[in-house]
């Protein structure tokens, strides 16, 4: 963090300076300074790609997935603005770890669901033979959904 704070205020400092504006070897060295923070910035995907990847995400809790996942995209957007480069390896990553953490989450979840189905007794309950979910008064007024007209 502190390389690329102070490459930050190195960058800011050459770019207000009026006098190393018109100077050759200012020029060039505002822009080895700009090439620089796109090389960090490049490290810094690779590396966290390769964390990303190599790390097994479903040992954490949901929350916990989030705030990973947060984190991770919070980085890649700081990282987007510092460097003026676009990350879409590291987006792709993110994505992908993503996707393959909720895909085994709903798959434990449903199987869970399942389980709890299946044990739980059921009881036939008495109802009319005409009887929808409209029937049910409580179900009426909020509910929302594919199709409802109370959908925005």
């Amino acid at each position: 963090y502190d390389i690329l704070r102070t490459l930050h205020a190195m960058l800011v400092w050459h770019a207000s300076d009026s006098k190393a504006a018109a100077n050759k070897d200012a020029l060039a060295l505002r822009n080895n300074l700009d090439q620089f923070r796109k090389t960090v910035w490049d490290l810094m995907q690779r590396r966290a790609s390769i964390f990303l990847l190599n790390t097994q995400l479903t040992i954490f809790k949901i929350d916990q997935f989030l705030d990973i996942f947060y984190a991770a995209t919070k980085f890649v957007g700081v990282g987007e603005d510092f460097s003026g480069v676009d990350a879409p390896n590291l987006r792709g990553s993110i994505k992908q770890r993503s996707k393959s953490y909720l895909d085994n989450f709903h798959r434990d979840n449903i199987e869970v669901l399942r389980m709890m189905l299946e044990n739980d007794e059921w009881q036939r309950l008495p109802v009319p033979s005409g009887f929808s979910i409209d029937n049910i008064k409580e179900l009426k007024s909020g509910r929302r959904g594919y199709g409802s007209e109370a959908n925005p």
